[in-house]
């Protein structure tokens, strides 16, 4: 199948201030973990195996099987199989495996990406609080010895005692969550849950085929959606199965015979249904089309925001160590960049999810 839409033109995701964590043989690319993800499906390989031994089951279907005969009785057409008995349709079958199985493959990718972010904007969460813990122990410790001389109340020592424990409390938690996610995905990847791996941000815009050249645009993806996509091939399928009953109707009730124009009527009005189908189906394609572009708008919108958030810590960094600023003042911007930095990867996730999406409507 076509690349569905191009890389996400200027936007890169090396440019924040997020870290590309330094390599080291526990690194797991994002398609190194859903490589192991769908290796480890037993599920999936058993759909494999059906739909192998399905398509061996149509290729040796009788070539009379299922084929009728027709009487007519008072324009009402009566089938009579020429078999003998039906055979069971191994087609439809075969059908709905595939589309099931790419459905749960789809499933599965949005788990992998769903856990695979949260592990990488946690551990910069982490990251960031831990630093602006020290920061804050070194600023408790300054407190502590006002105390000692009598240059601070009780009251306030203890107020500032119990915020840093509270937020050390906040980092436990925020790492035994992210403990249980990495878990979710070792079982997912079918390891032992406690195997240690670390994440990485390389990569990982190429993690769903994007290759930089091509935009299939909803009309493309419309004609093939035409030809791959279910739902629209019963509808042709309709179609070209009543114009054929139609055809064989006329040896019995010529065109012109009241039975011949009810039949007709009804293959119009199939054709109109499948004709609006394809509109409905060319309008949902357009709007997750341009969704997609304003995702990525939006996105290198924040990128600016993160480049020029970087510049500006710096120059509070020094105002800082300095004495100039508060540590208020240095964290607010701090924490401007970190909010900045998951909106961004939010982002990211909600554009890859709307792709899967995207090449699942229009392959299934």
């Amino acid at each position: 199948m076509k690349k569905l839409i191009t890389a996400f033109m200027s936007f890169m995701i090396f440019s924040s201030p997020i870290a590309s964590y330094a390599a080291t043989s526990d690194i797991l690319s994002y398609n190194e973990v859903l490589t192991q993800v769908m290796e480890s499906q037993d599920e999936l390989k058993i759909y494999d195996e059906m739909i192998v031994a399905l398509k061996k089951d149509v290729k040796n279907l009788h070539p009379l099987a299922n084929d009728k005969n027709y009487q007519y009785i008072d324009g009402q057409e009566i089938e009579i199989s020429v078999y003998g008995s039906e055979t069971f349709d191994y087609e439809t079958l075969l059908e709905d495996k595939e589309y099931a199985l790419k459905s749960i493959k789809r499933d599965l990718e949005l788990t992998a990406l769903d856990y695979y972010m949260k592990l990488i904007t946690s551990k910069d969460e982490i990251a960031e609080k831990k630093l602006q813990l020290d920061i804050e122990k070194k600023d408790l410790d300054v407190s502590q010895k006002k105390y000692d001389l009598g240059m601070m109340l009780k009251l306030d020592l203890d107020s500032e005692i119990k915020t840093y424990e509270i937020k050390k409390t906040e980092i436990t938690n925020l790492e035994n969550d992210r403990a249980l996610i990495k878990q979710r995905l070792n079982k997912l990847m079918g390891k032992e849950i406690t195997s240690e791996f670390d994440v990485t941000t390389d990569g990982l815009l190429s993690s769903i085929e994007l290759d930089g050249k091509t935009v299939t645009l909803p009309s493309d993806a419309l004609e093939f959606a035409k030809k791959n996509k279910k739902s629209l091939k019963d509808l042709e399928k309709d179609v070209k199965d009543f114009k054929d009953d139609l055809e064989r109707y006329s040896r019995f009730y010529p065109e012109g015979t009241y039975y011949y124009k009810e039949k007709d009527k009804e293959l119009e009005e199939l054709i109109k249904d499948t004709d609006d189908a394809k509109l409905q189906q060319l309008y949902s394609f357009e709007k997750t089309y341009l969704n997609i572009l304003n995702s990525i708008n939006s996105m290198n919108s924040i990128d600016l925001q993160i480049q020029q958030k970087t510049h500006e810590i710096k120059n509070h960094e020094v105002l800082y160590r300095n004495g100039q600023i508060s540590f208020i003042e240095y964290n607010k911007k701090k924490n401007e960049i970190t909010s900045l930095t998951n909106s961004k990867f939010q982002k990211i996730l909600d554009i890859k999810r709307t792709i899967l999406d995207y090449n699942m409507s229009i392959d299934s």
